[in-house]
């Protein structure tokens, strides 16, 4: 159920713009996995999501779903916001994320689900998948949160 367009309990953030190359970024992950764009012709992954291929210049993309498994690499609590969507949630982190499967790829995503002060560099995190309605249908934000068994 929405209220407002939005799930109950989840941050209201702004709907991103949505390009052909980068739609299969924001769309809906199978639990703990996240979507990145991958090239056919060389197997390049890259993020963020781009036209043509950084590695090759190809044009053959698409989204491979990759274990949302990694570390936080380098992170930022941010005590104020300039985006009135995020003044209720107070200070929080922004992060880079080094996925396990690929660690050359970083996410810059918020690590959610814990104090900020308790972040630290090497923290092992996860991905969880915030719901977002758009006219564009189901989306889902890619944020993390502290792993369970680290």
């Amino acid at each position: 159920m929405t209220v407002n367009g939005q799930f109950p309990g989840v941050l209201r953030r702004p709907v991103p713009e949505l390009e052909p190359y980068s739609a299969g970024f924001w769309a809906p992950a199978p639990a703990r996995r996240i979507n990145l764009q991958t090239c056919s012709a060389c197997g390049a992954v890259q993020h963020p999501p781009l036209p043509v291929c950084a590695a090759c210049g190809s044009g053959q993309l698409g989204f491979v779903d990759h274990s949302g498994d990694g570390t936080a690499y380098s992170f930022v609590v941010c005590e104020r916001t300039f985006n009135a969507a995020f003044e209720a949630e107070g200070r929080y982190v922004l992060a880079s994320i080094a996925l396990d499967e690929v660690p050359d790829v970083r996410i810059f995503s918020n690590i959610v689900g814990c104090d900020p002060d308790s972040v630290r560099i090497g923290a092992r995190v996860r991905v969880r998948h915030d719901p977002l309605d758009s006219p564009d249908g189901p989306l889902s934000v890619p944020v993390f949160e502290p792993a369970e068994d680290a």
